[in-house]
Protein backbone atom coordinates (compact mmCIF):
# COMPACT_ATOMS: atom_id res chain seq x y z
CA UNK A 1 0.00 0.00 0.00
CA UNK A 2 2.77 2.28 0.90
CA UNK A 3 4.53 1.80 -2.47
CA UNK A 4 1.56 2.54 -4.49
CA UNK A 5 1.61 5.55 -2.12
CA UNK A 6 4.20 6.40 -3.33
CA UNK A 7 4.06 5.67 -6.82
CA UNK A 8 0.97 7.76 -7.43
CA UNK A 9 2.55 10.82 -5.90
CA UNK A 10 5.13 10.45 -8.03
CA UNK A 11 3.53 10.22 -11.06
CA UNK A 12 1.64 13.19 -10.09
CA UNK A 13 5.10 15.18 -9.75
CA UNK A 14 5.84 14.15 -13.10
CA UNK A 15 2.92 15.59 -14.49
CA UNK A 16 2.99 18.91 -12.59
CA UNK A 17 6.40 18.76 -13.38
CA UNK A 18 6.46 18.63 -16.62
CA UNK A 19 3.10 21.31 -17.01
CA UNK A 20 5.68 24.28 -15.29
CA UNK A 21 9.14 22.87 -17.34
CA UNK A 22 7.54 23.81 -20.33
CA UNK A 23 5.94 27.15 -19.99
CA UNK A 24 9.58 27.78 -17.96
CA UNK A 25 11.91 26.66 -20.99
CA UNK A 26 9.25 28.85 -22.63
CA UNK A 27 10.09 31.92 -20.94
CA UNK A 28 13.59 31.26 -21.27
CA UNK A 29 13.94 33.02 -17.87
CA UNK A 30 15.15 31.90 -14.27
CA UNK A 31 12.50 29.67 -13.01
CA UNK A 32 12.74 27.41 -9.65
CA UNK A 33 11.77 23.79 -9.55
CA UNK A 34 10.78 22.44 -6.56
CA UNK A 35 8.60 19.52 -5.92
CA UNK A 36 8.94 18.99 -2.15
CA UNK A 37 6.21 20.85 -1.29
CA UNK A 38 3.96 18.54 -3.39
CA UNK A 39 6.01 15.55 -2.59
CA UNK A 40 6.22 16.00 1.01
CA UNK A 41 9.85 14.64 0.61
CA UNK A 42 12.66 15.83 -1.37
CA UNK A 43 12.23 15.98 -5.20
CA UNK A 44 14.27 13.04 -6.68
CA UNK A 45 13.38 13.83 -10.61
CA UNK A 46 14.43 17.59 -10.19
CA UNK A 47 18.11 16.56 -11.34
CA UNK A 48 17.12 13.67 -13.73
CA UNK A 49 14.83 15.50 -16.09
CA UNK A 50 16.18 18.85 -15.77
CA UNK A 51 19.74 18.94 -14.78
CA UNK A 52 18.79 21.04 -11.50
CA UNK A 53 18.88 20.45 -7.92
CA UNK A 54 16.04 21.95 -6.18
CA UNK A 55 15.90 25.46 -5.24
CA UNK A 56 18.35 26.20 -8.18
CA UNK A 57 17.52 29.44 -10.37
CA UNK A 58 18.51 29.41 -14.17
CA UNK A 59 19.72 32.21 -14.73
CA UNK A 60 18.73 34.28 -18.14
CA UNK A 61 21.13 35.64 -20.52
CA UNK A 62 21.21 39.59 -20.36
CA UNK A 63 19.36 41.80 -22.60
CA UNK A 64 20.78 44.97 -24.47
CA UNK A 65 18.69 48.34 -24.62
CA UNK A 66 17.85 49.10 -28.14
CA UNK A 67 19.69 52.50 -28.91
CA UNK A 68 17.01 55.64 -29.37
CA UNK A 69 18.54 58.46 -31.85
CA UNK A 70 16.92 61.87 -31.80
CA UNK A 71 17.25 64.19 -34.46
CA UNK A 72 18.25 67.63 -33.58
CA UNK A 73 15.36 70.60 -34.07
CA UNK A 74 16.05 73.27 -36.34
CA UNK A 75 14.98 76.56 -34.25
CA UNK A 76 12.22 78.54 -36.59
CA UNK A 77 12.24 82.42 -36.91
CA UNK A 78 10.94 84.51 -34.26
CA UNK A 79 8.33 87.22 -35.85
CA UNK A 80 8.53 90.35 -32.85
CA UNK A 81 5.30 91.28 -32.50
CA UNK A 82 4.50 95.23 -32.83
CA UNK A 83 4.22 97.57 -29.86
CA UNK A 84 1.87 100.57 -30.08
CA UNK A 85 3.28 103.66 -29.02
CA UNK A 86 2.14 104.90 -25.49
CA UNK A 87 0.60 108.34 -27.18
CA UNK A 88 -1.30 106.08 -29.18
CA UNK A 89 -2.62 104.04 -26.56
CA UNK A 90 -3.46 107.00 -24.54
CA UNK A 91 -5.61 108.45 -27.59
CA UNK A 92 -7.39 104.83 -27.73
CA UNK A 93 -8.38 105.02 -23.99
CA UNK A 94 -12.03 106.24 -22.79
CA UNK A 95 -11.97 109.16 -21.30
CA UNK A 96 -12.03 109.09 -17.53
CA UNK A 97 -15.03 111.15 -15.92
CA UNK A 98 -14.23 112.68 -12.90
CA UNK A 99 -16.84 111.19 -10.09
CA UNK A 100 -18.20 114.05 -7.76
CA UNK A 101 -18.68 112.59 -4.41
CA UNK A 102 -22.32 114.18 -3.05
CA UNK A 103 -21.97 116.25 0.12
CA UNK A 104 -23.13 114.80 2.96
CA UNK A 105 -24.31 117.49 5.48
CA UNK A 106 -24.57 116.22 8.86
CA UNK A 107 -27.32 118.49 10.81
CA UNK A 108 -26.43 119.54 14.02
CA UNK A 109 -28.26 118.27 17.08
CA UNK A 110 -31.49 120.44 17.86
CA UNK A 111 -32.52 121.60 20.81
CA UNK A 112 -35.95 121.02 22.21
CA UNK A 113 -36.90 124.39 21.60
CA UNK A 114 -35.66 124.58 18.13
CA UNK A 115 -37.66 121.18 17.06
CA UNK A 116 -41.32 122.41 18.53
CA UNK A 117 -40.45 125.50 16.90
CA UNK A 118 -40.13 123.73 13.61
CA UNK A 119 -42.94 121.60 14.31
CA UNK A 120 -44.99 124.40 14.75
CA UNK A 121 -43.94 126.57 11.40
CA UNK A 122 -44.41 123.06 9.51
CA UNK A 123 -48.14 123.18 9.96
CA UNK A 124 -48.78 126.96 10.75
CA UNK A 125 -49.90 129.89 8.86
CA UNK A 126 -51.19 133.52 9.28
CA UNK A 127 -54.13 135.01 8.34
CA UNK A 128 -55.38 139.06 7.84
CA UNK A 129 -58.84 139.69 7.06
CA UNK A 130 -60.91 143.45 6.92
CA UNK A 131 -64.90 143.15 6.93
CA UNK A 132 -67.49 144.69 7.50
CA UNK A 133 -69.56 145.19 10.77
CA UNK A 134 -73.44 145.11 11.04
CA UNK A 135 -74.14 145.85 15.01
CA UNK A 136 -77.58 144.69 16.05
CA UNK A 137 -79.22 147.48 18.43
CA UNK A 138 -77.93 147.66 22.00
CA UNK A 139 -81.14 147.69 24.56
CA UNK A 140 -79.53 149.51 27.87
CA UNK A 141 -81.13 148.81 31.21
CA UNK A 142 -80.14 149.96 34.29
CA UNK A 143 -81.34 152.17 37.45
CA UNK A 144 -81.91 155.17 35.81
CA UNK A 145 -81.47 154.13 32.73
CA UNK A 146 -83.87 152.37 30.23
CA UNK A 147 -83.04 153.41 26.21
CA UNK A 148 -81.90 151.59 22.81
CA UNK A 149 -79.00 152.29 20.45
CA UNK A 150 -79.11 152.06 17.01
CA UNK A 151 -75.48 151.33 15.00
CA UNK A 152 -74.68 152.04 11.56
CA UNK A 153 -72.31 149.85 9.82
CA UNK A 154 -68.88 149.93 11.00
CA UNK A 155 -65.11 148.18 9.74
CA UNK A 156 -63.00 145.83 11.29
CA UNK A 157 -59.78 144.17 11.65
CA UNK A 158 -58.48 140.72 12.22
CA UNK A 159 -55.16 138.70 12.41
CA UNK A 160 -54.86 135.30 13.19
CA UNK A 161 -52.09 132.40 13.67
CA UNK A 162 -53.22 128.93 13.22
CA UNK A 163 -51.84 125.55 13.51
CA UNK A 164 -52.96 122.55 11.71
CA UNK A 165 -53.38 120.05 14.41
CA UNK A 166 -55.08 117.19 12.05
CA UNK A 167 -55.43 117.08 7.97
CA UNK A 168 -58.99 119.27 8.43
CA UNK A 169 -58.78 120.97 11.72
CA UNK A 170 -57.08 123.43 13.00
CA UNK A 171 -56.83 125.82 16.17
CA UNK A 172 -56.35 130.03 15.91
CA UNK A 173 -55.41 132.37 18.17
CA UNK A 174 -57.41 135.88 16.80
CA UNK A 175 -57.21 139.33 17.67
CA UNK A 176 -59.82 141.85 16.37
CA UNK A 177 -60.85 144.99 16.57
CA UNK A 178 -64.61 146.22 15.80
CA UNK A 179 -65.88 149.85 15.31
CA UNK A 180 -69.53 151.53 15.04
CA UNK A 181 -70.84 154.60 15.11
CA UNK A 182 -74.00 155.46 17.23
CA UNK A 183 -76.95 156.81 15.05
CA UNK A 184 -79.76 157.40 17.10
CA UNK A 185 -80.36 156.81 21.18
CA UNK A 186 -83.94 156.14 22.25
CA UNK A 187 -85.24 156.56 25.28
CA UNK A 188 -88.11 154.49 26.51
CA UNK A 189 -91.67 155.91 24.99
CA UNK A 190 -89.30 158.01 23.12
CA UNK A 191 -88.09 159.00 19.75
CA UNK A 192 -85.04 158.05 18.47
CA UNK A 193 -82.90 160.90 18.57
CA UNK A 194 -79.54 161.33 16.44
CA UNK A 195 -76.68 160.42 18.28
CA UNK A 196 -73.10 160.88 18.20
CA UNK A 197 -70.01 158.74 19.32
CA UNK A 198 -68.95 155.69 18.44
CA UNK A 199 -68.85 151.92 20.44
CA UNK A 200 -65.22 149.53 19.27
CA UNK A 201 -64.66 146.44 20.69
CA UNK A 202 -61.28 144.82 20.93
CA UNK A 203 -61.18 140.97 21.09
CA UNK A 204 -58.89 137.86 21.97
CA UNK A 205 -60.28 134.72 21.01
CA UNK A 206 -59.56 130.72 20.53
CA UNK A 207 -61.02 129.44 17.46
CA UNK A 208 -61.06 125.87 16.15
CA UNK A 209 -62.10 125.37 12.63
CA UNK A 210 -62.96 121.99 11.11
CA UNK A 211 -62.69 121.69 6.86
CA UNK A 212 -64.89 119.62 4.97
CA UNK A 213 -63.26 117.93 2.26
CA UNK A 214 -64.68 118.03 -1.34
CA UNK A 215 -63.45 117.49 -5.15
CA UNK A 216 -63.02 121.35 -5.81
CA UNK A 217 -60.54 123.99 -4.99
CA UNK A 218 -62.65 125.82 -3.10
CA UNK A 219 -62.53 124.19 0.73
CA UNK A 220 -65.59 125.11 2.80
CA UNK A 221 -65.11 125.30 6.66
CA UNK A 222 -66.71 126.08 10.09
CA UNK A 223 -65.68 128.23 12.62
CA UNK A 224 -66.06 128.63 16.32
CA UNK A 225 -64.27 130.99 18.80
CA UNK A 226 -64.31 132.15 22.55
CA UNK A 227 -62.23 134.64 24.80
CA UNK A 228 -62.24 138.13 26.15
CA UNK A 229 -62.95 141.28 24.78
CA UNK A 230 -63.18 144.99 25.89
CA UNK A 231 -66.10 146.84 25.51
CA UNK A 232 -65.63 150.78 24.99
CA UNK A 233 -68.28 153.45 24.41
CA UNK A 234 -66.03 156.48 23.38
CA UNK A 235 -69.16 159.50 24.52
CA UNK A 236 -72.09 158.33 22.86
CA UNK A 237 -74.68 161.28 23.19
CA UNK A 238 -77.65 162.29 22.02
CA UNK A 239 -80.15 165.51 23.44
CA UNK A 240 -81.77 164.85 25.81
CA UNK A 241 -79.90 162.03 27.06
CA UNK A 242 -76.45 161.55 29.22
CA UNK A 243 -73.20 160.93 27.78
CA UNK A 244 -72.01 157.68 28.23
CA UNK A 245 -67.59 157.41 27.94
CA UNK A 246 -66.88 153.82 29.60
CA UNK A 247 -65.46 150.29 28.80
CA UNK A 248 -65.51 146.81 30.04
CA UNK A 249 -64.55 143.71 29.95
CA UNK A 250 -66.19 140.89 28.92
CA UNK A 251 -66.67 137.17 27.72
CA UNK A 252 -66.64 136.77 23.71
CA UNK A 253 -67.54 134.24 21.30
CA UNK A 254 -68.22 133.43 18.24
CA UNK A 255 -68.99 131.29 15.08
CA UNK A 256 -69.26 131.18 11.49
CA UNK A 257 -67.88 129.63 7.82
CA UNK A 258 -65.70 130.44 5.23
CA UNK A 259 -64.36 129.29 2.22
CA UNK A 260 -60.34 129.01 1.26
CA UNK A 261 -59.33 128.93 -2.33
CA UNK A 262 -55.71 128.22 -2.92
CA UNK A 263 -53.78 130.93 -4.57
CA UNK A 264 -50.41 128.99 -5.09
CA UNK A 265 -47.99 126.82 -2.82
CA UNK A 266 -48.29 129.15 0.44
CA UNK A 267 -51.53 131.75 -0.52
CA UNK A 268 -55.11 131.51 -0.14
CA UNK A 269 -58.11 133.87 -0.33
CA UNK A 270 -60.26 133.53 3.03
CA UNK A 271 -63.51 134.61 3.01
CA UNK A 272 -66.30 133.92 5.93
CA UNK A 273 -68.85 135.13 8.02
CA UNK A 274 -69.03 135.41 11.76
CA UNK A 275 -71.26 136.24 14.40
CA UNK A 276 -70.00 138.06 17.45
CA UNK A 277 -71.42 138.59 20.55
CA UNK A 278 -70.42 138.90 23.98
CA UNK A 279 -71.72 138.79 27.68
CA UNK A 280 -73.16 142.08 28.88
CA UNK A 281 -70.60 145.14 29.61
CA UNK A 282 -71.68 147.03 32.41
CA UNK A 283 -71.31 150.68 31.98
CA UNK A 284 -71.96 154.59 33.47
CA UNK A 285 -72.99 157.53 32.05
CA UNK A 286 -72.18 161.09 32.86
CA UNK A 287 -74.38 160.98 35.71
CA UNK A 288 -72.96 158.26 37.21
CA UNK A 289 -75.92 155.75 36.56
CA UNK A 290 -74.46 151.79 35.50
CA UNK A 291 -76.45 149.79 33.45
CA UNK A 292 -75.83 146.84 31.20
CA UNK A 293 -76.08 146.89 27.55
CA UNK A 294 -76.29 144.06 24.51
CA UNK A 295 -73.22 143.44 22.30
CA UNK A 296 -73.88 141.55 19.38
CA UNK A 297 -72.71 141.95 15.34
CA UNK A 298 -72.83 140.52 11.76
CA UNK A 299 -69.06 140.00 10.01
CA UNK A 300 -68.30 139.68 6.69
CA UNK A 301 -64.43 138.90 6.00
CA UNK A 302 -62.21 138.59 3.31
CA UNK A 303 -57.95 138.71 3.57
CA UNK A 304 -55.65 136.09 2.82
CA UNK A 305 -54.10 132.98 4.43
CA UNK A 306 -50.17 132.64 4.60
CA UNK A 307 -49.06 129.07 5.13
CA UNK A 308 -45.45 129.08 6.85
Amino acid sequence: MRKTLIAANALFAVIVAGAIAIPGAALAGPTTYDLSIFLGAPDPFAAAFYGATPGTILAAPPVAPAPFARAPIAPGPVTPRPVAPVAAIAAAAPAVVPIKSPVVTVPETQSTVRRVAGLALDRAYLVGNVGFVSASDATNSGTGVNNKWIFDSGLMVQAAYGYRWQERATTEVEVAWRSVGAKTVTESGGAAIKATGDVSVMSVLANVTYEFPNGYQVTPYALGGLGFARYTAASVTAPGSSTVKSNDWVIGYQFGAGLIYPLGDRWALDVSYRYFATTQPELKNAAGLAFKTDVANHNLLMGARYKL
